[in-house]
Order: C-alpha cells, then sequence, then structure tokens
C-alpha cells in the first residue's frame, strides 16, 4: 500500500515524466519507490492542483506572472481568468509573451531582481536561504583472488537521497593516510566520488578525508577521521 507523502528536493532528480527515482519512501510502514513529480511534454496538468489554480485566480484581485513564457496551455489561460473578473495581471519576464495586451504592467527584467526590490519597498525582510544536505560514506571491501593476504576496497562519497543523486556542495574529495607514508594522497575532483585501493589484509588503515566544499557553504571544508578494520 503506497501512502501521499510527498517529499520536496531542492536538487535536481534523474528522471521526468512520473518515473519511479532510486529512493524510497522514509515511513516504515510504507517504504514504497518515489516516483518524480516533474511533467513531461505529454504530461497533462495534476486535475487537483489546476482545479486550486483555478478557483485562486476567479477571486485573486492579481495575478503575477513571474519567469514565464506564457504560452503552453492551459496553464497559460489562468491569468486570464482574473482579468475577466476585473482583476489585475503583471507580467515579469525578459522577452514578451502572447499576454502582453492584457497585463496591466509589463517589466522586462530578471524576476529575482524585480521582487527583491517590490519586498524591499514593502519592508518584507527576505530572509536567508540555508541549505541544509547530508552525505554518506560507503565502504566496500572484497578478498583478492591471486593474492589472499591482500584486500580490494572502495569508499564512495555519495548523498544520502541516494547514490545519482548529484552532490552540488561538494567540489572536491582529499583522501591521505597519515600513518602510511608509502601511500599516496587521493584527490577526487569529479563525481562520483570514488577511490579504489588494494591493500594488504593484516594491517588495518587510517584515513583522512577533507571535503572541501563549494563556495558559498557555511565553511570551506571539514576533516573525517575513518579508521578501517578490513575482516
Amino acid at each position: 500500500i503506497h501512502c501521499s507523502c510527498r517529499y520536496l528536493r531542492d536538487f535536481e532528480v534523474e528522471t521526468i515524466g512520473l518515473k519511479e527515482t532510486s529512493r524510497r519512501c522514509c515511513d516504515p510502514k510504507c517504504g514504497a519507490k518515489l516516483k518524480d513529480s516533474v511533467l513531461d511534454w505529454e504530461d497533462e496538468l495534476p486535475r487537483k492542483e489546476m482545479n486550486a489554480a483555478e478557483k485562486h485566480c476567479r477571486k485573486a484581485d492579481l495575478v503575477l506572472c513571474l519567469g514565464t513564457s506564457l504560452q503552453i496551455t492551459p496553464a497559460c489561460n489562468l491569468p486570464l481568468t482574473t482579468v475577466r473578473n476585473k482583476g489585475k495581471m503583471v507580467i515579469v519576464n525578459l522577452q514578451k509573451t502572447p499576454k502582453d495586451k492584457k497585463a496591466s504592467l509589463l517589466i522586462h527584467g530578471l524576476v529575482d531582481k524585480v521582487m527583491a526590490e517590490v519586498l524591499q519597498l514593502v519592508k518584507m525582510p527576505i530572509a536567508p536561504y540555508v541549505r541544509v544536505d547530508l552525505f554518506q560514506l560507503i565502504l566496500n571491501q572484497t578478498g583478492c583472488v591471486s593474492e589472499s593476504k591482500y584486500i580490494k576496497w572502495s569508499l564512495k562519497v555519495v548523498s544520502v537521497h541516494g547514490e545519482k543523486a548529484p552532490l552540488p556542495f561538494i567540489e572536491s574529495v582529499e583522501v591521505t593516510f597519515p600513518e602510511r607514508p608509502e601511500l599516496k594522497t587521493a584527490v577526487l575532483n569529479q563525481q562520483p566520488f570514488l577511490l579504489k585501493r588494494e591493500t594488504l589484509k593484516s594491517r588495518p588503515i587510517h584515513m583522512v578525508l577533507w571535503v572541501n566544499f563549494s563556495e558559498g557553504c557555511g565553511c570551506r571544508f571539514i576533516s573525517i577521521d575513518c579508521p578501517i578494520d578490513f575482516w
């Protein structure tokens, strides 16, 4: 039985068209695979959301069309419902739209800049955007067929949302071995962040991961101690 839980993501999911993603519902009673809610060109707009939009447009005194070409039906005709009910329509877009003649005000500019100035005029502060995200370390190890005293292992740095989910806030990962000078430092500059090594099974390894974050994050890097004792 699938529940009706929805999850808002601040990253680009890997699918479109209401397809299954690589993640599952967090509810232990459900656990079903999640589907994206990104519509493809041939997909119809969901009826529930369309009904709500039509209702609000009929009652609205003002409708704001922000950053849209107003060319895709039936959504592009929703603002006209407000105009027909003696409301006003304001369009903020860089290019012209087919509905420009119906608008009470046209602003050809960037939506972020325009709305920031509007909120400043009405003295409504814009709360800073703080993104909180998590990543995980996955260690896999397998025995070496040719030499039983060696072991092959790999370390992945991936998103908690799934291995296919991007990590835009991580710029690079440096892996050092402070107690094993014979092991070279690994610098992982591209996603997926993956390190593969083959070492002696009898000798545990103490790794230190330097995770370098992208510009704009609260801190530029963190270090993580990662001791490994092979089986």
